[in-house]
């Protein structure tokens, strides 16, 4: 993992804490824009190779993404605004919380942003599936990495033991099942897992308007 995280948990493989100043901007070849890489996970099957990667990227002008063949995206727009992007020709136009996923061979370039935007990135890698969904949990849940991967706070404040998380930062889940309060928090949940095409969305714990799943 890229940084300082705090464990909210006894034992192997607890829930971690990772705090968005934590994570050092590394700039794009392109000047384009930053990363801040989240979490990297290697790859159980695949020796010194990744499964996936979560991180969040700052963009404040139009060009290129790099062309990352074999790995399949994942873009949610985390802050207000817009960001239109052209993929293989075809224009997006993502208001926050929308979400595009792509091939990441595909040409895709920055057409249009409305000033700095936040956009949280996850890759899978080896055709392992994935998803990002944006919704506000009730108030107690109980998340645990059987659907979650990570938990991503947008605006508000979730709670886990002692912990409290703000904007952008993230709860990456054990094994073992985590009870969390949200304090008006809108988050997204980041589903990996299965091959492409076939990881259902969440089911753990509940949204705020009762139901169980939110597609963004």
């Amino acid at each position: 993992m890229s940084s300082r995280a705090e464990a909210t948990t006894h034992g192997p493989e607890p829930a971690r804490v990772i705090r968005v100043e934590d994570l050092a901007p590394t700039p794009w070849p392109n000047g384009g824009g930053w990363t801040r890489e989240i979490h990297r996970q290697p790859s159980a099957q695949r020796r010194g190779q990744t499964a996936w990667r979560l991180s969040l990227a700052t963009i404040d002008t139009v060009g290129p993404f790099s062309v990352l063949p074999e790995v399949r995206r994942w873009l949610l727009l985390a802050s207000e605004g817009s960001l239109h992007l052209s993929i293989d020709g075809t224009v997006h136009r993502l208001g926050h919380t929308d979400t595009v996923e792509f091939d990441g061979g595909a040409a895709v370039e920055v057409i249009a942003v409305s000033g700095t935007s936040r956009v949280l990135n996850l890759m899978t890698y080896g055709g392992v599936g994935g998803h990002l969904q944006a919704g506000r949990l009730s108030e107690n849940s109980e998340v645990s990495d059987r659907d979650t991967a990570a938990i991503v706070v947008l605006d508000g404040h979730l709670v886990v033991r002692q912990a409290s998380l703000g904007r952008y930062d993230t709860l990456l889940l054990g094994p073992q099942s985590v009870d969390v309060r949200s304090e008006a928090a809108t988050v997204v949940r980041v589903g990996v897992g299965g091959t492409r095409g076939d990881l259902p969305p969440p089911t753990s714990g509940r949204w705020a308007d009762g139901t169980t799943d939110r597609n963004t």
